[in-house]
């Protein structure tokens, strides 16, 4: 931990605040039940206490412990044998008693553990002491004032309500102002996360989504590409990568630029999950670690329709796992959650090749255009940092649909390659042209292509060089 920063332990937090939290700061935990803000604060008490040697309290007016006990468990947080070895109290009080001066309650129990850290909830329930919002601000600023004086670094927890006037001033009060929302998206109800203020230190702005795992919070968040550095000395980064497919190499500069993404468009049936399968295929003899996500097939379906392929290679790279695939992309509710897990698996996998099919997939989970733009570059800029060169495949869609993807897409990728078919005297005829290609020159214009046994081959168009 930075002297600097004391880091909430909870994943991916601590990078939203480019650091952790401010030590001796009071944060504002403010959201609609059910959003995760209990859930939050114990977390934050709970690897204080686990991780980095800091006890703490958590003071509660609305459960018994029993029922913190029972919700904490179910992440594998043992509160109670945190209690025995004196480093955590929980306290199910109510705010008059923590308010009353004699008492010394939370004195006493700072002393008695050395807390460094406190989850008080709610703010709400101590709010409802006075119906003045006069007296209530100077309530809060009291009690916020002497959690500073005792050390601690706290977390206020606080009902969202449909009256932003009532006890809207306790954001001016605090350090940091975290929001927890909950927002319908597809059919489902997703959980964010937004910080919109934090005094003193630089933060990321915007809402995040997070979800509950079986060891706590996690951020869905791809990291960010400045953190990725040290993979550029993974991967030869002049070689080009080879398409593996017969005759695409010598109308590309040689092949693929090393850690760059290219979109495939074109119409059912005009080759492009062969020209993905070829790609990786191609890895597979070169010794490059392929990885694909599928939305069109389960990994059983997806060996059956390999198996349609006259090599026989294909299917063992598959056995082998020298190409992972990732088929339950719609058993998760955050395009974000998929984005992740890709990273994660490519960077365990030392992954060099990807193929995504479809991108078209995306567009069901993403809240909106725009939301999808700014996920898409970050997942792309990841893998290219991380030396994955990947090839996006746009399936067909409704025209007004595809053309919003295209406009999305187009900007953020390296290379376009466009498949079409045509019939000519009752014959089918397929055609490759290559619109966008960085790292050379490549040669312009259509060009003639089959589909086989042996899958696609592109055929240069004469006069072209």
């Amino acid at each position: 931990m930075s002297n600097l920063y004391l880091n909430s332990g909870i994943a991916g937090l601590d990078e939203l605040l480019h650091g952790g939290f401010l030590p001796n700061s009071n944060i504002l935990i403010k959201g609609f039940p059910g959003t995760g803000k209990t859930t939050l604060g114990i977390e934050f008490v709970y690897q204080g206490i686990t991780r980095y040697n800091e006890p703490g309290i958590i003071i509660t007016f609305e459960q018994f412990p029993h029922q913190l006990y029972r919700d904490a468990a179910n992440y594998g947080w043992e509160l109670q044998e945190l209690e025995k070895q004196g480093l955590l109290r929980v306290v199910c009080t109510s705010p008059e008693v923590l308010l009353d001066r004699t008492s010394n309650l939370l004195d006493d129990l700072v002393r008695e553990i050395g807390a460094q850290r406190l989850v008080l909830d709610s703010l709400t329930q101590l709010g409802m002491v006075t119906g003045d919002q006069g007296d209530q601000r100077r309530l809060i600023y009291g009690i916020c004032s002497g959690f500073k004086r005792m050390g601690l670094t706290t977390m206020l927890l606080q009902e969202a309500n449909s009256a932003p006037e009532q006890m809207s001033f306790t954001e001016f009060l605090v350090d940091t102002v975290i929001h927890l929302h909950f927002i319908e998206s597809q059919g489902s109800r997703k959980r964010y996360i937004e910080i919109t203020k934090s005094r003193g230190q630089d933060f990321d702005t915007g809402k995040f989504a997070f979800k509950f795992d079986t060891n706590g919070i996690r951020m869905l968040r791809i990291a960010h590409p400045q953190v990725l550095p040290h993979y550029f000395s993974r991967f030869n980064w002049q070689q080009k990568l080879s398409s593996g497919v017969p005759g695409l190499d010598e109308i590309l500069p040689g092949g693929f630029l090393p850690g760059s993404t290219v979109l495939v468009e074109g119409d059912s049936g005009t080759g492009k999950s062969i020209l993905g399968m070829q790609y990786l295929l191609q890895g597979f003899y070169e010794g490059d670690k392929g990885l694909i996500l599928t939305t069109e097939y389960d990994a059983d379906l997806l060996h059956r329709y390999i198996s349609t392929f006259s090599s026989p290679d294909l299917a063992k790279a598959l056995l082998r796992k020298d190409i992972e695939v990732f088929d339950n992309f719609f058993s998760y509710v955050n395009v974000e959650e998929v984005m992740v897990k890709l990273v994660e698996k490519a960077e365990a996998g030392s992954i060099k090749r990807v193929v995504i099919d479809s991108v078209n997939s995306f567009a069901e989970l993403a809240e909106s255009n725009l939301v999808l733009k700014g996920h898409l570059r970050n997942f792309f800029r990841s893998l290219n940092l991380m030396g994955c060169t990947t090839l996006v495949i746009l399936g067909e869609d409704a025209e007004a649909l595809r053309s919003q993807l295209q406009g999305i897409i187009r900007p953020l990728v390296q290379g376009q390659i466009k498949l079409s078919s045509t019939l000519e005297k009752g014959k089918r005829k397929w055609l490759v042209e290559i619109t966008k290609m960085k790292g050379g020159e490549f040669a312009p214009g259509i060009h003639r292509a089959e589909i086989g046994n042996h899958g696609l081959q592109v055929f240069r168009r004469l006069g072209r060089k």
